[in-house]
C-alpha cells in the first residue's frame, strides 16, 4: 500500500511550479499566478502552523477567564468578549491586551510571515 502523500509537502511543491510559471505566462496573467502563489504559500503554512497557532491561541485566551487550556475556543472566545463587555478592570483589560497580540502574531505567521515580529503598542 502506497503512503498518502503529505499535504504541506504537495502544497509547497505546487506553489514553487506557480513560481516557476509566473516568469513565462503573458502579462495579463502574471498578477492572478502571484496571487495563487501567495494563496498556495497561506495553505501550505496553515498546514503546517495552524494547530499549533489555534493551540496557542486557545491557551492563551483560556488563562484569561480560568478555563482549561484544552477548552473548546469558541466558547473561551466568548466567555473573553463578554468579560470585556463587562467593564472588567484595568488589569484584565492589560492581560487582554498581551493575549491579542500573540494570537495576532500567531494569525501573522500565517498569513503574512514577517509582519507578526511587530513590537510596538
Amino acid at each position: 500500500m502506497q503512503p498518502a502523500p503529505d499535504r504541506a509537502r504537495l502544497l509547497e511543491v505546487v506553489k514553487h511550479v506557480v513560481d516557476e510559471c509566473v516568469a513565462v505566462v503573458p502579462d495579463a496573467d502574471r498578477h492572478r499566478m502571484r496571487v495563487a502563489s501567495s494563496l498556495l504559500g497561506i495553505l501550505h503554512r496553515e498546514e503546517v502552523l495552524g494547530d499549533e497557532v489555534r493551540a496557542a491561541e486557545t491557551r492563551a485566551l483560556a488563562g484569561l477567564v480560568d478555563a482549561p487550556g484544552e477548552a473548546d475556543p469558541e466558547e473561551v472566545s466568548r466567555r473573553v468578549v463578554e468579560q470585556l463587555r463587562n467593564d472588567p478592570g484595568p488589569e484584565f483589560v492589560h492581560e487582554a491586551w498581551s493575549a491579542l497580540v500573540d494570537v495576532t502574531r500567531g494569525d501573522l505567521r500565517i498569513a503574512r510571515p514577517g509582519h507578526d515580529e511587530w513590537s510596538g503598542e
